[in-house]
């Protein structure tokens, strides 16, 4: 699993810095994207790293007992729930009403978070169906 976990984690921060980069630069179009794709990364990164693959850890826990489509459908659940709450947590060390957050970051951290979870669950899923990862994590 932790070899999975670590490639999941690798294709997830580099498939959503790229999409988070092509979005800011067609919105605010640049020559730097390289630049502004090693800055998302480094942020969008830690938070797959320390917040995304510990809550599939967990989800991977708590949906064992499940079979097939049962078992994506509420890992897919539990990847957005987390996704989705990390927003409203974030919000209570803000200093500011929840519109102000909501206007200035809630929206963009909410948008991030969801597509982000989404890309990792997807990952994960995928890297799970093409390979036996315990055995080959057993005979390394």
């Amino acid at each position: 699993m932790i070899i999975r976990k670590l490639l999941a984690f690798i294709f997830t921060s580099v498939i959503v810095t790229s999409i988070f980069v092509t979005l800011h630069i067609i919105d605010q179009p640049s020559n730097s994207f390289w630049g502004w794709f090693w800055f998302i990364g480094f942020y969008s990164g830690l938070w797959i790293l320390f917040y995304g693959i510990p809550v599939s850890i967990f989800s991977d826990r708590i949906t064992k007992r499940f079979t097939n489509i049962r078992r994506s459908m509420a890992a897919l659940i539990t990847h957005l729930f987390f996704g989705i709450i990390i927003t409203f947590i974030l919000y209570l060390f803000q200093n500011t009403t929840f519109d102000e957050y909501w206007i200035q970051w809630g929206k963009l951290m909410f948008i991030a978070s969801i597509l982000s979870s989404f890309v990792l669950w997807m990952i994960d899923e995928i890297l799970r169906k093409i390979a036996d990862w315990e055995r080959i994590q057993s005979s390394l």
